[in-house]
Protein backbone atom coordinates (compact mmCIF):
# COMPACT_ATOMS: atom_id res chain seq x y z
CA UNK A 1 0.00 0.00 0.00
CA UNK A 2 3.01 2.39 0.60
CA UNK A 3 4.07 2.12 -2.75
CA UNK A 4 0.55 2.56 -4.33
CA UNK A 5 0.08 5.68 -2.17
CA UNK A 6 3.95 7.05 -3.01
CA UNK A 7 2.08 6.85 -6.68
CA UNK A 8 -0.96 8.77 -5.20
CA UNK A 9 0.19 11.26 -3.13
CA UNK A 10 0.79 13.66 -5.89
CA UNK A 11 -2.61 13.41 -7.97
CA UNK A 12 -4.51 13.67 -4.89
CA UNK A 13 -2.47 15.42 -2.03
CA UNK A 14 -1.64 14.09 1.75
CA UNK A 15 -4.57 14.79 3.51
CA UNK A 16 -6.66 12.16 2.08
CA UNK A 17 -4.66 8.84 2.86
CA UNK A 18 -3.23 10.67 6.17
CA UNK A 19 -6.76 10.83 7.33
CA UNK A 20 -8.23 7.61 5.81
CA UNK A 21 -4.98 5.93 7.09
CA UNK A 22 -5.59 5.93 10.91
CA UNK A 23 -9.87 5.99 10.49
CA UNK A 24 -9.06 2.50 8.88
CA UNK A 25 -6.56 1.36 11.06
CA UNK A 26 -9.14 2.44 13.91
CA UNK A 27 -12.06 -0.05 12.20
CA UNK A 28 -9.06 -2.78 12.10
CA UNK A 29 -7.94 -2.35 15.81
CA UNK A 30 -11.94 -2.48 16.75
CA UNK A 31 -12.15 -5.67 14.63
CA UNK A 32 -9.54 -7.40 15.59
CA UNK A 33 -10.29 -6.25 19.29
CA UNK A 34 -13.34 -9.17 19.13
CA UNK A 35 -11.22 -11.71 19.07
CA UNK A 36 -11.75 -15.00 21.38
CA UNK A 37 -9.73 -18.00 22.84
CA UNK A 38 -11.80 -19.96 19.99
CA UNK A 39 -10.99 -17.68 16.85
CA UNK A 40 -8.83 -18.95 14.36
CA UNK A 41 -6.38 -16.84 12.13
CA UNK A 42 -8.28 -17.33 8.74
CA UNK A 43 -11.89 -15.85 10.91
CA UNK A 44 -10.36 -13.19 13.30
CA UNK A 45 -6.94 -12.14 12.07
CA UNK A 46 -6.27 -12.58 8.91
CA UNK A 47 -8.70 -9.32 7.51
CA UNK A 48 -8.10 -6.99 10.89
CA UNK A 49 -4.22 -7.68 10.35
CA UNK A 50 -4.15 -6.89 6.35
CA UNK A 51 -6.29 -4.00 6.42
CA UNK A 52 -4.23 -2.49 9.42
CA UNK A 53 -0.45 -3.30 6.81
CA UNK A 54 -2.82 -1.58 4.13
CA UNK A 55 -3.93 1.12 6.50
CA UNK A 56 0.06 1.80 8.00
CA UNK A 57 1.24 2.05 3.88
CA UNK A 58 -1.29 5.05 3.52
CA UNK A 59 -0.40 6.58 6.81
CA UNK A 60 3.05 6.83 6.47
CA UNK A 61 4.16 7.67 3.03
CA UNK A 62 2.15 11.01 3.44
CA UNK A 63 3.07 11.34 7.00
CA UNK A 64 7.04 11.31 5.53
CA UNK A 65 6.16 13.78 2.38
CA UNK A 66 4.38 16.04 5.05
CA UNK A 67 6.59 16.39 7.68
CA UNK A 68 9.79 17.17 5.32
CA UNK A 69 7.73 19.71 2.86
CA UNK A 70 8.39 23.68 3.00
CA UNK A 71 11.82 22.62 5.40
CA UNK A 72 14.58 24.38 3.80
CA UNK A 73 17.02 21.86 1.72
CA UNK A 74 19.85 22.44 4.25
CA UNK A 75 17.59 21.65 6.99
CA UNK A 76 16.04 18.52 5.22
CA UNK A 77 18.21 15.88 7.09
CA UNK A 78 17.13 17.46 10.54
CA UNK A 79 14.03 17.25 9.51
CA UNK A 80 14.11 13.97 8.47
CA UNK A 81 16.10 12.90 11.82
CA UNK A 82 13.36 14.38 13.61
CA UNK A 83 10.60 12.38 12.21
CA UNK A 84 12.50 9.25 12.79
CA UNK A 85 13.48 9.99 15.84
CA UNK A 86 9.65 10.62 17.15
CA UNK A 87 8.41 7.55 14.77
CA UNK A 88 10.61 5.30 17.28
CA UNK A 89 9.92 6.63 20.01
CA UNK A 90 6.21 7.00 19.67
CA UNK A 91 5.95 3.46 18.48
CA UNK A 92 7.80 2.63 21.98
CA UNK A 93 5.93 4.43 24.09
CA UNK A 94 2.50 2.88 22.53
CA UNK A 95 4.07 -0.45 22.95
CA UNK A 96 4.71 -0.07 26.66
CA UNK A 97 0.60 1.56 26.71
CA UNK A 98 -0.80 -1.22 24.51
CA UNK A 99 1.70 -4.36 26.71
CA UNK A 100 0.44 -2.26 30.11
CA UNK A 101 -3.15 -2.49 29.41
CA UNK A 102 -2.56 -5.83 28.13
CA UNK A 103 -1.03 -7.07 30.87
CA UNK A 104 -3.11 -5.06 33.64
CA UNK A 105 -6.51 -6.65 32.16
CA UNK A 106 -5.04 -9.91 32.58
CA UNK A 107 -3.52 -9.72 35.58
CA UNK A 108 -7.05 -8.42 37.16
CA UNK A 109 -8.90 -11.53 36.17
CA UNK A 110 -7.57 -14.09 38.36
CA UNK A 111 -10.86 -16.69 38.76
CA UNK A 112 -10.45 -16.91 34.52
CA UNK A 113 -9.19 -19.35 32.67
CA UNK A 114 -5.43 -18.22 31.67
CA UNK A 115 -6.31 -18.07 27.95
CA UNK A 116 -9.48 -16.18 28.26
CA UNK A 117 -7.59 -13.64 30.70
CA UNK A 118 -4.99 -13.07 27.80
CA UNK A 119 -7.36 -12.60 25.32
CA UNK A 120 -9.55 -10.11 27.10
CA UNK A 121 -6.07 -8.57 27.83
CA UNK A 122 -5.47 -8.07 24.21
CA UNK A 123 -8.82 -7.15 23.28
CA UNK A 124 -8.79 -4.07 25.93
CA UNK A 125 -5.36 -3.22 24.69
CA UNK A 126 -6.57 -3.79 20.81
CA UNK A 127 -9.46 -0.79 21.75
CA UNK A 128 -7.46 1.44 23.50
CA UNK A 129 -5.50 1.48 20.43
CA UNK A 130 -8.37 2.24 18.19
CA UNK A 131 -9.32 4.82 20.29
CA UNK A 132 -5.41 6.42 20.09
CA UNK A 133 -5.83 5.84 15.94
CA UNK A 134 -9.10 7.43 16.14
CA UNK A 135 -7.08 10.63 17.58
CA UNK A 136 -4.76 10.24 14.80
CA UNK A 137 -7.25 10.66 12.66
CA UNK A 138 -8.74 13.29 14.43
CA UNK A 139 -5.58 15.62 14.31
CA UNK A 140 -4.96 14.65 10.68
CA UNK A 141 -8.77 15.97 9.84
CA UNK A 142 -7.93 19.16 11.31
CA UNK A 143 -4.30 20.33 11.46
CA UNK A 144 -3.61 18.72 7.65
CA UNK A 145 -4.51 21.27 4.79
CA UNK A 146 -5.04 20.02 1.25
CA UNK A 147 -2.05 20.11 -0.95
CA UNK A 148 -3.29 22.97 -2.93
CA UNK A 149 -3.62 25.24 0.35
CA UNK A 150 -0.16 24.05 1.55
CA UNK A 151 1.45 25.20 -2.06
CA UNK A 152 -0.64 28.49 -1.34
CA UNK A 153 0.77 29.14 1.95
CA UNK A 154 4.15 27.89 1.92
CA UNK A 155 7.01 30.01 2.44
CA UNK A 156 9.37 30.90 -0.56
CA UNK A 157 12.36 28.49 -0.88
CA UNK A 158 15.80 29.75 -1.13
CA UNK A 159 17.88 27.38 -2.28
CA UNK A 160 20.96 26.48 -0.47
CA UNK A 161 24.13 28.55 -1.60
CA UNK A 162 26.89 26.37 -3.27
CA UNK A 163 30.81 26.63 -1.84
CA UNK A 164 31.47 29.08 -4.40
CA UNK A 165 28.76 31.71 -3.35
CA UNK A 166 29.58 31.40 0.51
CA UNK A 167 33.42 32.05 -0.51
CA UNK A 168 33.04 34.82 -2.68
Amino acid sequence: MAGITSRFVGRIGTRLPMTLGPLLTTAALVWISRISVHSSYIGGLLGPVLLIAASMGMTFVPLTLTAVSGVRRHEQGLASALLNTGQQVGGSLGLAILVTVATTVTRGQPHVVKAVAVTNGYGAAFRVGAGLALLAFLIALLSIRSGSERTAEAPAMTPTPSYEELAA
